[in-house]
């Protein structure tokens, strides 16, 4: 790092170096376990929903069944 850029990090962001290398320390600490229980909670929720956005109405022909198209209205 020159000399002229330090501090040039946590000014623009705010995050210092002894806080980024914590949160390195803590991102090396996790394990396979502690992986998968998170992934479970929060990515592979049933309730966890989508929405595609694809364009103009027109271009939704020759979907298969498995999608299901509505209008949205810019209320």
């Amino acid at each position: 790092m020159k000399i002229g850029q330090r501090g040039l990090g946590e000014f623009l962001s705010g995050i210092s170096d002894a806080m980024s290398e914590s949160h390195r320390e803590k991102l090396l600490q996790v394990d396979r376990k502690s992986l998968e229980r998170v992934a479970e909670k929060y990515l592979l929720r049933a309730d966890a929903g989508a929405l595609t956005v694809i364009g103009p109405e027109s271009s939704a022909t020759g979907l298969d069944s498995s999608w299901e198209v509505q209008k949205l209205s810019a209320t």
